[in-house]
């Protein structure tokens, strides 16, 4: 998984400048089973998986690429998921499915035909909560393979582990604004992964009534959009949010037209109509479509790279597949959000702090601000340009100095942090806790597991090292911090609160939520140790509160 977290990062970077499949076995006779091979029923049919063990001992079954959609190809390119159709005989789950295209230039991997799903649950499992991850890789890359991320610490707690995969890049969230092509088809698949969960899963042990969604980066952010899905509600219990949410600004397309277009015009598509675009695209073959809308990337990018992720989930048009229609943060403050379920919400030490050369990319990209400097200013901010130039000054007089902004790697860092991660989840955080309960947390622990850190704090996806197992050597305290950490995840997972009592391996604490008439966020510091603190961040949120509450228009998409 080190390198995909890798890719994540590194993907994820370009937001501020980011197998084989399963089939039927023949009919012909009853297949040999190895010992290490079982089989589930459910209602679509038979599926062939194997048995495990993790190191700590857990016995385990895994079903590994399961269909939960038909293949989203020809007419279903750019469209809302379809059921898959059961089949005969006896599906194999013994290996995990493609991947969902993605890469760029000559590394392009996977295929469309990608949407299946994943169970892992200790043998003999009988409604044990359900721990379902989205992953991270800034809605252009990941997957949910076992070799990106491994399950064998939650199994050793007793819970049943499950993943999916969701369409990437323009595959996943062309939008052409308006109702041909209204986007966000990866969310769409997550919403149907997610039914088939409900539906199935207590077939492998699960409680369908005790089913938390989590994901990290854009898969926290798919966690936070979920949440205020209409066609979500009822599907999960609780989510955890990491590191990434709908009020950051990268998590939002603002150009999803612009990028659909140059596409088009990148390769030679005379199209001036969304519908004469999309009959083209669709019939483009699937590597070149891929590395075309790559390549698309910067040329959107190098307008404004702090508006948010070309590639991303956006606020569609009313219509039949639409799902998410409005402003974010208003509507998570007001309270309009579907699935009001207990939340766990945080983020790393320093997310663009060091994470495998993410701060020399955003430095160098940054220097565009050099002569752009109103882009400083979040784009949610405001409409009005002379506005916008006053906050933005402000901006670059708090974060840094006079010289040019190359010359400047720890203030770019500071900002990066500020702007596009930070505050955004301190907002969500505070928007919410009025209607669920709310537990916050920074993780800062700096193990050995994760390499060398020549920076101060965790960057952006090390807690993954500590949730899913990974090669390479944990030291003595690394494994002190899995347990703490795994630990607080199943706890949530199965009583919807992370310390339902003190216990020696939590350090006997009690996290408590956010009481909003306190007037401050309680949040756990995630470390060796673990342990209460109040305002994580408090003089960069306080600071851009006051510039919103002076330069803003008060009605905001991202924070």
């Amino acid at each position: 998984m080190l390198g995909h977290v890798v890719t994540v990062v590194i993907v994820a970077a370009v937001l501020p400048i980011l197998g084989t499949i399963g089939k039927t076995i023949p009919e012909d006779g009853e297949p040999y089973l190895p010992p290490h091979e079982v089989i589930a029923h459910i209602a679509d049919g038979d599926i062939l998986g194997t048995n495990g063990v993790t190191d700590r001992g857990t016995d385990y079954v895994a079903f590994r690429g399961i269909p939960y959609a038909q293949p989203p190809v020809g007419e279903l390119r750019f469209a809302a998921p379809v059921r898959n159709s059961p089949w005969s005989g006896l599906w194999d789950g013994t290996k995990d499915a493609s991947v969902c295209i993605q890469g760029s230039g000559e590394n392009i991997r996977g295929s469309e035909d990608c949407l299946y799903v994943s169970v892992y649950a200790p043998k003999h499992a009988k409604d044990l909560a359900v721990l379902v991850w989205i992953y991270g890789g800034a809605f252009t890359g990941g997957d949910s393979s076992y070799e990106s991320y491994a399950p064998d610490f939650f199994l050793d707690d007793n819970v049943v582990y499950v993943s999916f995969n969701y369409r990437l890049g323009i595959f996943g969230f062309m939008s052409t604004e308006d109702n041909v092509v209204s986007g966000n088809w990866g969310l769409k698949d997550q919403i149907l992964a997610l039914t088939w969960i409900r539906e199935n899963i207590a077939r492998f042990g699960g409680d369908p009534h005790r089913v938390t969604i989590f994901g990290e980066s854009a898969g926290g952010a798919s966690v936070s959009y979920l949440l205020q899905i209409p066609q979500a509600q009822g599907l999960f219990d609780a989510a955890i949010v990491q590191s990434g949410n709908s009020e950051n600004l990268w998590a939002l397309s603002t150009r999803s037209r612009q990028a659909a277009f140059q596409v088009g015009y990148n390769l030679g598509i005379p199209a001036l109509l969304s519908r004469t675009l999309v009959e083209r695209l669709r019939t483009t073959d699937a590597e070149v479509l891929q590395r075309t809308a790559t390549s698309v990337l910067s040329q959107v990018y190098i307008l404004n790279p702090l508006r948010g992720l070309p590639w991303a989930p956006t606020i569609e048009s009313e219509g039949p597949d639409a799902v998410f229609t409005h402003k974010s943060d208003d509507h998570l403050q007001k309270g309009l959000f579907p699935s009001k379920v207990p939340v766990m919400i945080g983020y790393t030490s320093n997310e663009a702090g060091h994470a495998h050369g993410l701060p020399e990319n955003l430095r160098n990209y940054l220097l565009f601000f050099d002569v752009a400097g109103n882009n400083l200013a979040p784009y949610s901010l405001t409409s009005r340009g002379t506005t916008r130039g006053r906050a933005a000054a402000e901006i670059r007089d708090h974060f840094f100095e006079p010289e040019g902004l190359s010359s400047q790697f720890n203030e770019v860092v500071k900002f990066i942090n500020a702007d596009q991660f930070t505050r955004g989840t301190r907002r969500m955080a505070e928007n919410i806790a009025p209607f669920v309960p709310v537990y916050f947390y920074v993780f800062g622990y700096m193990g050995q597991i994760t390499g060398e850190n020549p920076y101060d704090g965790a960057g952006h996806a090390e807690e993954l090292f500590y949730l899913f197992k990974q090669p390479g050597e944990y030291s003595r305290e690394d494994l002190v911090v899995k347990d703490k950490l795994v630990r607080l995840w199943t706890n949530f997972a199965k009583f919807a609160n992370p310390t339902p009592k003190k216990e020696a391996l939590l350090d006997n604490v009690i996290w408590p939520t956010i009481d909003p008439s306190s007037g401050d966020l309680p949040y756990v510091w995630l470390n060796y140790t673990i342990s209460n603190d109040l305002n994580p961040d408090q003089e960069e949120f306080t600071f851009y509160k006051d510039i919103f509450e002076r330069y803003g228009d008060g009605s905001y998409t991202t924070y």
